[in-house]
């Protein structure tokens, strides 16, 4: 019904109602939630604004009253919280079919209803006869107590239950989430990107959903087999210095990049040994560097010890000490390994500035 444009400057909600024209002269309904107290504002807006609109009738359905469980006073200084949403709620502007009705479910207190001012309608509800027959539609509805009483006894009879629920919403939780893991795993091996949006509702974990995630999953499976030897190449680009936030839009920095390939990110370094200057590490987390960004250079056919037997050789030429800031640096090597896996150079702007003070030296 209302949209969210965006936050004024102070931080406040600039809020906008949809269709305004279509609900003159219409019984119009709000479903609020006071869940959260960063919410209330907002709603308290729309609320206050709708009946305004030149609606025929007002419902506001409040399924949670936040304050309910104070609405008494024990000692001076205490602040009766639900007095104060009640008063806030009876000030709603009254409809042209006059005052607003209020429909609150499970207010524990029945006397509350004499908080409210007499341009609003309350009437109280409870919601566990409804809570109670949708757990008699599962599976072990027979293990559920059919005790009668209070919506308070009732509550405390299906505590077991409800409990039971929680744990069964968590493992169902864990297994989408296994499964998207899963899907995004293989869909950025196969195609170099990540899937686009969440997979997963936590809204809808119904077992019809999870099974069309679990076909999605064979079928990139099914699809990986047929290309086995279709791997994603990665250039990991890290920053040297803190000036490049200032000069990378003009295609400059001083940048440290990684070859990423089968899950292992290769780099070259130089130190005073003639041994291999080539090392591997985990993707994007060079130890004491700033990562900027992961590009997708190509896609190489060659296996894990195929790479591994490729990055020996290489090693006999960048050996530590071969490391050259200007000549031979790691923007070179992982041009070298991009043109062996993918054939296809890495961006000019990783090594440009090594390149410009390598034409001022000639």
């Amino acid at each position: 019904m209302y949209k969210f444009n965006r936050s004024f400057d102070d931080g406040f909600p600039n809020l906008f109602i949809n269709n305004e024209q279509d609900i003159r002269g219409q019984h119009v309904a709000f479903l609020a939630s006071f869940s959260s107290p960063s919410v209330i504002f907002e709603q308290l807006s729309i609320i206050f604004a709708l009946p305004r609109l030149f609606v025929a009738l007002f419902t506001l359905v409040l399924p949670f009253f936040p304050t309910g469980s104070f609405e008494r006073m024990e000692e001076e200084g205490d602040v009766a919280t639900a007095f104060t949403m009640a008063h806030i709620l009876s000030n709603i502007p009254i409809s042209r079919g006059g005052p607003t009705s209020l429909v609150i479910y499970d207010i524990h207190a029945l006397q509350e209803r004499f908080c409210f001012g007499d341009h609003v309608l309350p009437c109280f509800e409870t919601g566990i006869p409804l809570l109670k027959r949708r757990l008699h539609q599962l599976p072990d509805a027979e293990n559920l107590d059919k005790r009668d009483g209070t919506p308070k006894d009732q509550l405390s009879s299906i505590k077991q239950t409800l409990k039971e629920l929680q744990c069964k919403r968590e493992e169902r939780m864990k297994e989408f989430c296994d499964i998207q893991s899963q899907i995004i795993q293989v869909h950025e091996a196969m195609h170099g990107s990540v899937v686009d949006g969440q997979i997963v509702d936590d809204k809808d974990l119904t077992a019809k959903r999870l099974r069309e995630l679990k076909l999605v999953l064979q079928g990139l499976q099914s699809e990986k087999k047929r290309n086995p030897r279709f791997v994603p190449v990665y250039l990991n680009v890290y920053d040297l210095h803190p000036i490049n936030g200032s000069i990378h839009w003009l295609g400059l920095g001083l940048y440290h990049p990684g070859i990423q390939v089968h899950g292992v990110e290769y780099e070259f370094g130089g130190h005073d040994s003639p041994s291999t200057g080539i090392f591997r590490g985990k993707p994007r987390e060079c130890p004491g560097l700033m990562f900027r960004m992961s590009i997708l250079i190509g896609r190489t056919d060659l296996e894990p010890h195929e790479v591994h037997k490729f990055m020996e050789e290489l090693s006999k030429s960048y050996t530590g000490t071969s490391y050259n800031l200007i000549t031979k640096n790691c923007n070179h090597f992982c041009n070298d390994v991009s043109l062996r896996l993918t054939g296809k150079r890495i961006p000019c702007w990783i090594n440009r500035l090594a390149k410009i003070s390598e034409q001022l030296l000639l």
